[in-house]
């Protein structure tokens, strides 16, 4: 019988995914960034992945720091964290540098509240919804306040303007919600006004609306969309064929733009080919079905959701970066969860993961201790559907 005394800090199989994950993006953000490094940027071919070196460190701090901390420390403290980025939201849209037609990033580039704020809202939520309990059916006490705290929060990273951020949000805190309990009604309204808040965003935002359009009339063949970079997204796909170009020798990643960041899968499907687009989808695959079973395994409520929620964000967000580089979505430039350049996103990301470390060091604790597991899927009678313990 184990004690706790050998339970392992570190979810060994959960660091795995996430170390390999790491390790193709480092590889690739070099692949995809040397030659315009030098000839677009001046720079040397080695500066992107040096940078990105320097956030993989920076993040597994981050994920050491957090696997280490109890994470119900977090219930405690989620109501100052998202205190302190509604206020960095606000200072972004105040006083941030403004790149592409969009105001993103304060201190020269090197914060980006809108990725914190995507973990800072599942901590909340998780916090949220675990003391409301049985009441979050209740119109008064669920889905009203839950729908205004989320509308601050996704509304102040609208007018960035940063909508797949937003939307972001806003799909996994929904999520969150319907798990721990929300009735079918509730769920119904929320698709509703989730859906009308996109129409009228499209109306207000005509680059997105004509994003939509564009993945329309592309039919699913990104090499036939209207836009130029979903058109290098296909055609890079196309050029790898079966089996890909081997490593460096894509074509494509020389004339697309930020290859390392939004179109980081398109050049791996271009030299390593569909096995190599495939293996990168099952390590998603695998990264779910670890966080799930954390999930389903923790300790308390609280933990259930937070390490849910982590686990469906991560998953959300893989899929819409792969939609859009496939023409299965609009094109966003949502980062590709560990493998995309990028250092708010990097930190952020391997942050969650210890997190989910955290969570599931504790169930192993508990049971050890003979203490019982009382977050888990059951089947509610009345829906047919998981929820809460």
């Amino acid at each position: 019988m184990k004690t706790a005394k050998n339970v392992a800090l570190l979810d060994y199989g959960l660091l795995a995914l996430t170390a390999t994950l790491i390790g193709i993006g480092f590889i690739m953000i070099f692949s995809s960034s040397y030659q315009q490094a030098v000839m677009r940027f001046e720079l040397s071919p080695t500066y992107f992945a040096q940078r990105q070196l320097q956030w993989i460190v920076a993040g597994t701090v981050a994920m050491l720091a957090c696997a280490l901390l109890n994470y119900r420390l977090l219930e405690r403290y989620a109501t100052p964290l998202l205190s302190i980025i509604l206020i960095l939201l606000v200072a972004v849209l105040l006083f941030g540098e403004e790149i592409y037609g969009a105001k993103r990033t304060l201190a020269g580039g090197s914060i980006q509240p809108g990725e914190a704020a995507k973990l800072v809202m599942i901590i909340y939520a998780s916090a949220w919804l675990t003391s409301k309990g049985e009441k979050i059916k209740l119109i008064s006490y669920g889905l009203l306040p839950f729908s205004v705290v989320l509308g601050i929060v996704a509304g102040l990273i609208v007018l960035e303007p940063n909508l797949s951020t937003a939307l972001l949000v806003t799909a996994t805190a929904m999520t969150m919600f319907f798990i721990a309990g929300a009735t079918p009604r509730q769920v119904a309204v929320c698709v509703g006004v989730f859906l009308l808040t996109c129409g009228l965003l499209f109306t207000r935002y005509p680059h997105a609306r004509d994003r939509i359009e564009q993945m329309i009339s592309a039919g699913g063949d990104p090499s036939q969309a209207t836009n130029q970079q979903v058109q290098q997204f296909g055609n890079a796909f196309k050029n790898g064929g079966l089996l890909g170009r081997g490593l460096g020798n894509g074509d494509l990643k020389t004339n697309m733009p930020l290859p390392w960041t939004d179109g980081i899968v398109s050049v791996i499907g271009e030299e390593f080919g569909l096995p190599g687009t495939l293996f990168v989808i099952a390590l998603y695959l695998g990264l779910a079905f670890r966080g799930l079973r954390i999930a389903s395994q923790a300790g308390d409520g609280f933990g259930f959701l937070l390490a849910f929620g982590i686990t469906i964000w991560l998953v959300y967000q893989a899929i819409v970066h792969v939609a859009a580089a496939t023409g299965l979505g609009p094109l966003t430039g949502v980062t590709l969860p560990f493998v995309s350049y990028g250092g708010s996103s990097l930190v952020i990301n391997m942050a969650a993961i210890g997190m989910l470390m955290s969570v599931a060091h504790s169930t192993g604790r508990s049971q050890t201790n003979g203490v019982p597991v009382n977050a888990r899927f059951d089947f509610w009678r009345g829906y047919g559907r998981p929820r809460l313990s």
